[in-house]
């Protein structure tokens, strides 16, 4: 059994580490289902984020309802299986933030945010 806390385990999940010991293999359908539901995960998620290109806020999916959140486990769990991306989460809206320093229209001195 995979014994990590729900945060550390969160974020190896993200930066695509292993969260099992040595000699254990891992996958993210074990780390949606073995250890926590995924109310647990979404509970995990910050609020007051800005929604990409789809709109969608982590608020928006936290509050769905359990059918909803059944379909996005399982269009998930189709993804991981298919080891294919869609695309469109390759997309980002991007805003530039003026550097704290006289930028005068020139996006070098921008720093982008997402």
């Amino acid at each position: 059994m995979i014994t990590v806390s729900k945060s550390v385990m969160k974020d190896k999940v993200l930066n695509n580490e292993s969260i099992c010991n040595e000699g254990q293999t891992d996958t993210l359908l074990e780390y949606l289902t073995a250890v926590f539901t995924i109310h647990d995960m979404l509970s995990t998620l910050p609020n007051n984020k800005a929604a990409g290109p789809s709109t969608i806020k982590y608020e928006d999916i936290k509050h769905s309802d359990d059918t909803s959140k059944q379909f996005l486990l399982d269009y998930f769990n189709i993804i991981k299986d298919k080891n294919v991306m869609p695309s469109e989460w390759s997309e980002a809206l991007l805003f530039p933030i003026p550097k704290p320093k006289e930028w005068n229209y020139d996006i070098n001195n921008t720093t982008s945010f997402s």
